[in-house]
């Protein structure tokens, strides 16, 4: 169904956002 692939999809774009604001933090320090 439709709303568990939304769920998926919100999902890796949330862990993608994760994982770029990680990146960004260990650039800071």
């Amino acid at each position: 169904m439709v709303v568990q692939k939304r769920a998926g999809l919100a999902e890796s774009l949330i862990s993608q956002e994760l994982s770029d604001l990680w990146i960004t933090l260990g650039k800071m320090t």
